[in-house]
Formats: C-alpha cells, structure tokens, sequence
C-alpha cells in the first residue's frame, strides 16, 4: 500500500508547498480537494491551459503522486439545476484528470430526501452511467465514497452494481460507514472486493482526531482490507478546511503516516 494525503488539510497553501510539505512527512501521494479556497480545480490558475505543463513538471519534479481528483458532484438530494451543474462539475474533472494522468475522481451519491433508498440507489446509478464513457476515454475511475446517505456500505455496493461498469468503483471512507452504524468488518466483508480507493481519519465522536485516539477502527478496516489483497492507496483525509479547530496539519500529518506504516509494514 501507497499513503496519500489531501490538500483539506492545509486548505491556504498552495500546489507547491503541500506537495513538498507531504513529501516531507514521507507522504507518496497527494489527493487535491480544493486548492487556497477554490473547490472547483479547473478553475486553478495551475490547471490552466497556460500553466497546466508547468504544473505538470512540478509534479513530476516533486516524485509525489496526484491520487484523486476529489469534488463535489453529488446525484441526489439537491435542486435540479444543482444536480445539472455536479454533472458538469464531473464532466470537466474527469477531462482534467484525464490531462494530469491522475487515475480516479470521486463525487458523493448525496442525501436522500423525499425518495426512497432503492430511488436514490438508481438516480445516483444513473448519473455513474452516464459519466463512465467520458472516464473510459480519459483512462479515469469515478470513486463513489461512502458520504452522506451513501455512508451505508449496502447502497454503495447496489449503486455499483447496477452500474456494472469498469469505469466506476469505490471509495471507502471509514470514518463515514462507521459514523453511519456500520460494523467495520460487515463492511469490509461486503465492499473489500470493489473498494479502490480508501480514506482514513479518526473522531473521537464530536471532532476528528489523531489516528487511534477516537472511536474509528481504521486499524482493523485496514488489517481486513490488506487480507482481502486490498494493496492501493490510504489517504489521510485531515479535514482542516471544513474543521479549523482540530489539531494542525502539522501535527496530524506526521502522526497519521507514522501509525499507517506501522500497520502496513
């Protein structure tokens, strides 16, 4: 396995800086959710068209990985005009991503509200299906994470069923499906086939903090997941940007790779 870690956790600096701020930590890889306060990426100074081969040396440059394009786009639970925008939020991520050769997006199911759970299964199926044939063509997997209603394990593996598609896999973020009321070894036993991608964070049930310092069993997620030949990417999601009153990344960082590598080995 492979550790990453995401740009929510120092959300002022800028590409550069986290890049050599996690390599620093012994970070491979760098999973970017926004960049100094601009959540929507194609709207980066760095991934313009003017600067996005500049970028791309500075990547390449920094020996870090670009993991996950990760968004916004959700499928359901907001405004139909809302909805049409994620798509197009989707659309123009996997196009960028498809530009870095960075290999997965992920984007959220979404609340359900005013449907039923087998309704919301299928419009977020929906949604998959239609952006898998722009991922295919950019060399691209969307990741739906276990987020939102879709933190239940089984409407994610349903929703990836009846996409039956390549193209599309899973996230697991821990934290998430254990928040929801999810055993963690049901869960690993019903995604470890399919999860490609996995986020780690831990909360002691009112914030987040240092791995195995809350309620979250990442350990024994991980330790499951590795039996079950689970060999990608861990990403500590330190979510700083939505929560400026946890611990700084500073702190967070350092501390959550050290425990990672000493589950991995």
């Amino acid at each position: 396995m492979k550790i990453a870690a995401t740009t929510l956790a120092t959300p002022n600096a800028d590409l550069s800086e986290m890049l050599k701020e996690c390599g620093g930590y012994g970070y491979e890889g760098l999973e970017l959710r926004g960049i100094r306060g601009q959540m929507y990426l194609t709207k980066v100074p760095e991934f313009s068209d003017a600067n996005i081969s500049k970028t791309m040396k500075m990547i390449k440059d920094s020996c870090m990985d670009i993991t996950c394009l990760s968004l916004s786009t959700s499928f359901v639970g907001a405004p139909q005009e809302k909805l049409d925008a994620y798509m197009q939020e989707g659309r123009d991520h996997i196009e960028l991503a498809g530009k870095l050769g960075v290999p997965r997006i992920r984007v959220f199911g979404g609340d359900i509200k005013e449907m039923t759970v087998g309704q919301a299964v299928e419009k977020v199926a929906k949604g998959l299906k239609e952006l898998a044939p722009l991922a295919k063509k950019n060399n691209v997997k969307i990741m739906l994470e276990t987020h939102d209603a879709f933190s239940v394990p089984q409407n994610v593996v349903d929703t990836v069923k009846l996409v039956n598609d390549p193209s599309v896999g899973v996230c697991w973020d821990i934290c998430n499906s254990y928040k929801a009321g999810w055993d963690i070894k049901k869960s690993a036993d019903l995604m470890g086939h399919i999860v490609d991608y996995v986020h780690v964070k831990d909360n002691d049930g009112e914030k987040y903090v240092l791995f195995g310092k809350g309620k979250v069993h990442n350990e024994l997620g991980i330790k499951l997941l590795m039996e079950k030949g689970y060999d990608g990417w861990l990403c500590v999601e330190w979510e700083k940007k939505w929560f400026p009153d946890i611990v700084d990344a500073k702190i967070a960082l350092p501390q959550y790779i050290k425990e990672l590598k000493r589950i991995i080995g």
